[in-house]
């Protein structure tokens, strides 16, 4: 070999050692900006691919989902059921209540399925206290028992229902007592008039044989129904016998959303602690059920923007014309290894000072409380950061309602059930010490919006509608601004930390800033007018206002899939139709579940099934 070869032949090596060291030191930013490169603009698919088209025989207007895992397609109306495989599509069985249950139960407005216990629910509301249960087996359609004599709370059934999968049983609230009911046979295991109303969370203690559970009241009915001594109770009970051991008073506690379902609030238990995570936090002894300690607070935020076109007056009938709730306003107890930090509220009219404490996890004692903190109508956010508590003042927040609408051509009303996102300000950052409660640093810069902040070991990042901006945690200087506005991805919205870069979804787009010097890494116009968010099996999915669904690449910005949702009349019905609640409704489906549309994911994010009148399409994501 001549020497000027082994020359070249070295320095080529020597040079892509160098190469790999420079890469090496450069560290995870240079892959995600390479891998960004690579795909922005050519990782893009349009529509994923279906996987069977089917039919139903049912009339398909009350229930519309799959089961988590996908294996299995429900559809109901108020007279018949259908259930259809997922893997195949094919209809595995097709029944009309009547000849299922033997003219026991011919109609059922409300109903629910137990997917874990592979059976349906059937509820035949008639006069009186007469109404009667029927277990439905999914596997064939056929009747399993049914129950005669229970009232159902009809508008709230999935709040009254908590299945058990231990005991192969579901405890089911009703306003003057709590039944638990073999899920398989229909048998009453035990009922007790000690603990009333829905049931917001359990937690099944399989070696003591007991189960805590934590009821709320859904209404002025409920409250009155239970007593005074059931009001907001958390209990312990024998798990056999329904007995009893303890029962105190909490301050309060929610039930699901009123659109989406999802629950709300935790339980948890550490040691001989029980914590009770809502609009604050509340501790009781497990022995006991003596409450410990507690820094709760009453949620503010009813609706926050009332929609255009109500109906006012008598139009539409009497009654309310509008009832909901808003989330997310506050944000949940930040809790570390020894403390507790909190954001409580005074009790006056306006209601929008708010001021934090911190507290000792172990005793409750309190630590400092904080100067006040004014305008701030929400304060979604707290994050503990070098040593600095960081309060995000104001930002997007979720409204669900339902409300009754004139339609402007037939003069008519309807209910329209709505899910959507707010901005709430004032907005801003406040960094407060963590050691005695005295602010830091004030940030006034967002003006218009502030999105989810994000964070590293020292810093915070989120964009208002002008500049993305960094901020050092210690003493709130700012790192660097970049110009939003140059992304041309319209207006902030949704927000994502993904490690080292933040995504923000805008209203023409989406965006990502690198943490580190603020470089933009992508942006795409692609997707626009996102109205909501969806994470499933490590996946995000995105819908638009026309509830099309996306599955969105955080990292890069492409999109890996659409699929085209059909436009239903889930959103206007008339009064006579209109309900919200655990029944449905013709084909308001689409409405009553977590997803907009008549579409449904499975856990995994893998399959996507949309429903579409008696038909059904499933759709592969990967």
């Amino acid at each position: 070999m001549k020497k000027s070869t082994l020359k070249l032949m070295l320095l080529i090596l020597t040079m892509s050692a160098i190469v790999s060291s420079t890469d090496a030191q450069l560290g995870k930013l240079k892959d995600l900006k390479n891998k960004v490169a690579s795909k922005v603009g050519g990782g893009d698919r349009d529509a994923f691919p279906s996987v069977w088209t089917s039919k139903t025989s049912s009339k398909a207007n009350i229930y519309s989902c799959t089961s988590p895992n996908g294996n299995y397609a429900l559809t109901t109306s108020k007279t018949d059921m259908s259930l259809i495989d997922g893997a195949s599509g094919d209809e595995l069985w097709y029944a009309k209540f009547k000849e299922a249950t033997g003219e026991v139960i011919t109609n059922s407005n409300y109903q629910y399925v137990l997917w874990e216990a592979n059976t349906l629910l059937l509820f035949d509301s008639k006069a009186g206290k007469n109404d009667r249960i029927a277990g439905i087996n999914l596997a064939d359609g056929s009747l399993m028992w049914t129950l005669d004599g229970y009232q159902i709370p009809k508008k709230t059934i999935e709040d009254a229902i908590a299945y058990i999968p231990e005991m192969k049983a579901f405890a089911f609230s009703l306003p003057a007592k709590t039944v638990m009911i073999d899920v398989k046979e229909g048998e009453v295991i035990w009922e007790t008039e000690e603990f009333r109303g829905a049931i917001g969370r359990h937690i099944y203690l399989e070696e003591e044989g007991q189960i805590v559970m934590i009821n709320f009241m859904r209404g002025a009915f409920d409250a009155f129904a239970a007593g005074i001594e059931n009001i907001n109770a958390i209990a312990k009970l024998d798990i056999r016998t329904g007995d009893v051991i303890w029962k105190t008073s909490h301050q309060g506690f929610g039930g699901k959303k009123y659109i989406t379902k999802e629950r709300q609030g935790d339980l948890k238990i550490e040691g001989d602690r029980i914590f009770v995570i809502y609009n604050g936090i509340q501790v009781f002894d497990f022995n006991t059920g003596e409450n410990v300690w507690s820094a709760y607070y009453n949620q503010d935020i009813k609706i926050l923007k009332k929609p255009a076109g109500m109906a006012s007056g008598l139009e539409g009938g009497a009654g309310r014309k509008l009832s909901g709730a808003t989330y997310d306003a506050i944000a949940d107890p930040l809790i570390t290894d020894d403390a507790v930090y909190v954001v409580l509220q005074e009790k006056d009219k306006k209601v929008r000072r708010k001021y934090l404490q911190k507290f000792d996890l172990a005793t409750g004692e309190l630590l400092w409380t904080s100067e006040k903190i004014n305008d701030a109508k929400a304060l979604p956010r707290l994050a503990l950061v070098d040593g600095v508590l960081v309060a995000q003042i104001g930002g997007l927040v979720n409204q669900q309602y339902s409300a009754m609408l004139k339609d402007p051509v037939s003069k008519g009303t309807y209910w329209a059930h709505v899910n959507e996102w707010v901005w709430v300000g004032k907005f801003g950052l406040r960094g407060f010490n963590a050691d005695n409660g005295t602010e830091k640093w004030n940030s006034d810069k967002f003006k218009g919006a502030i999105t989810k902040m994000a964070t590293d070991g020292a810093n915070v990042f989120a964009a208002s509608n002008k500049y993305f901006y960094s901020i050092k945690a210690k003493n709130g200087v700012e790192n660097y601004q970049v110009d939003f506005k140059a992304t041309k991805v319209g207006k902030p919205k949704f927000s994502y930390d993904i490690g080292e870069a933040v995504t923000i979804m805008g209203t023409k787009g989406v965006t990502a800033f690198q943490k580190s010097n603020g470089e933009t890494l992508y942006s795409s116009e692609k997707i626009k007018k996102i109205e909501r968010t969806y994470e499933r099996g490590g996946k995000l999915y995105v819908q638009n206002e026309k509830d099309d669904l996306t599955l969105l690449d955080l990292q890069t910005g492409a999109t890996l899939g659409t699929v085209k949702i059909p436009k239903h009349n889930s959103e206007k019905k008339t009064l006579a139709q209109a309900a919200v609640g655990g029944q449905g409704n013709d084909e308001q489906y689409a409405r009553i579940r977590e997803l907009s549309g008549g579409a449904d994911l499975t856990e995994d994010g893998k399959y996507i099934f949309v429903f579409d009148g008696t038909k059904i399409i499933k759709y592969q994501a990967e």
